[in-house]
């Protein structure tokens, strides 16, 4: 875990410090005493948003900086060390943007980017005790593949981002007309719905206790009709319908192919392209290939960027599992899905309107280190995760 918290410290600090403009300027006063003193005089639903944006941000650091102190003689240091540490990040690095160009200081983001730490760190304490019941026996819910449970929670987290409730009668109202626009009804998306939540059902299968499977993909299932509680999500008749075929063609046909494991990946990769050269419609001009990570997602709104990070979390982890499940070996299934996805990248240099980067084979091959990792984890032996031995939905 302490790699992780390590690789989650860098991530922040690349992420809070873009585009890296650094420049030389004469401050007023000392730069700790002009950051304490850009305490906000107002609120507002903008910074509202913010406040809960950096909290999500930095939960991740308290998490992984709890767990990597899981043999800390004292509790005390266990939960003291990260937020200590997320704070010291959090006040080096709102020092920093005094002298970096697009950014400003912020003493609320320190106080906010600490109470994040703290939640994470809440958040491993939750997990360790979920996780001593488990390994004792007394937790009736087990899992069996913490990096298939690991997607699981990136969908969850996905469908319900960003995670704002939305209180309006008018755009509830046009969501469910949205919803039952059955002349709206796209082929297409009912397909991809259906592949993506095949997936999502043999991610169940290997995360979750058998007693468990059924009832857990179900509450998966919910997630989508949920959206339109959200502010800025929405569904449709036609994803709606994709994932509730699923559900039939997993329990009455594919649950009881042996060859399961091998003909999702390929479904998958499908997904995959469909998505990546949409809407298909090539140039002979070719878009610059940009090999800063991460910029286009810097270059977006934050609310939004973090709804299409936690897709792509989900979209190319699972990418990534459903290689290794098939029988590859972790290295030659990280190996396909980044070259896969760095040939999507180069061929949307000739797509309008989409941005060729190196971000996406980036992240896959970040997953699959993580999934290395945490897969070492496993309390289970190796026979319970063939396929031939997985529960039934």
């Amino acid at each position: 875990m302490s790699r992780i918290f390590f690789a989650t410290i860098c991530l922040i600090i690349y992420g809070s410090l873009y585009p890296w403009h650094f420049h030389a300027r004469e401050l007023a006063a000392n730069p700790v005493w002009i950051l304490v003193h850009t305490w906000p005089s107002y609120s507002a639903a903008a910074q509202i948003k913010d406040i809960v944006i950096n909290i999500l941000l930095y939960t991740p650091l308290g998490l992984f900086g709890f767990l990597s102190l899981s043999h800390a003689r004292r509790k005390a240091v266990q939960v003291a060390a990260p937020i200590a540490i997320g704070f010291v990040l959090s006040f080096g690095i709102e020092i920093l943007q005094l002298f970096d160009a697009g950014r400003d200081a912020s003493a609320l983001d320190v106080l906010t980017n600490t109470v994040g730490t703290g939640v994470g760190v809440l958040c491993g304490l939750l997990f360790e005790s979920s996780f001593r019941r488990i390994r004792t026996g007394h937790s009736p819910l087990r899992y069996q593949q913490p990096s298939s449970l690991l997607l699981l929670v990136f969908l969850a987290a996905y469908q319900l981002s960003p995670f704002f409730p939305d209180y309006s009668v008018f755009s509830l109202q046009h969501k469910l007309i949205a919803l039952i626009a059955v002349n709206e009804f796209s082929i297409r998306i009912c397909l991809l719905s259906l592949i993506e939540w095949l997936a999502v059902a043999r991610l169940v299968e290997t995360a979750i206790d058998p007693l468990w499977v059924s009832r857990i993909y179900l509450a998966m299932l919910m997630l989508i009709p949920a959206k339109m509680l959200i502010v800025g999500r929405s569904t449709n008749c036609a994803e709606l319908a994709g994932a509730a075929l699923a559900y039939f063609v997993w329990r009455y046909g594919l649950q009881h192919s042996p060859r399961r494991a091998q003909v999702l990946p390929v479904l998958f990769t499908a997904l995959i392209i469909i998505r990546g050269l949409s809407p298909y419609q090539f140039t002979s001009a070719a878009t610059p290939f940009s090999w800063i990570p991460f910029r286009a997602l810097f270059d977006t709104d934050r609310v939004a960027a973090i709804t299409i990070f936690l897709g792509k979390l989900f979209a190319y982890g699972t990418f990534v599992w459903l290689l290794r499940d098939s029988g590859w070996r972790m290295r030659y299934a990280a190996a396909g899905a980044a070259a896969t996805l760095g040939a999507i990248e180069v061929a949307q240099m000739f797509l309008p309107g989409r941005v060729p980067e190196i971000t996406d084979p980036l992240i896959a091959l970040f997953l699959a280190w993580i999934f290395w990792l945490v897969d070492d984890l496993r309390s289970v032996s190796a026979t319970n995760l063939q396929p031939q031995s997985q529960p039934m939905l």
